[in-house]
């Protein structure tokens, strides 16, 4: 049940999100010069900051991915500790107990 709840709650958020992204994109049409190195081109706000929005959102990509590469490598560290630590027990149980005379 919680699973359905969960699911309703995601797709209502995003039916919200994207009424709201589209009454903004309505809203915002004024059709504005951007200047950049190589030209001028016109186009309206709301484009020019979905266009901002992407770049950003690519930029915080590559800025997360040295620290999501060294996580990867010490998740993989600690599983293979993790696989010789569970050897190790294994072969302790099977190896027969001394008596301490």
């Amino acid at each position: 049940m919680s699973q359905l709840i969960k699911k309703i709650l995601y797709i209502s958020l995003f039916v919200v999100t994207l009424v709201i992204a589209l009454l903004f994109f309505v809203k915002n049409y004024q059709v504005l010069e951007f200047n950049y190195i190589l030209g001028v081109i016109e186009l309206p706000l709301s484009i020019l900051m979905l266009i901002g929005f992407i770049f950003g959102l690519i930029i915080g990509i590559f800025a997360m991915l040295p620290m999501i590469f060294r996580l990867k490598h010490t998740q993989n560290h600690l599983k293979k500790q993790i696989r010789i630590n569970e050897k190790e027990i294994t072969n302790l149980r099977v190896m027969p107990a001394r008596d301490s005379d």
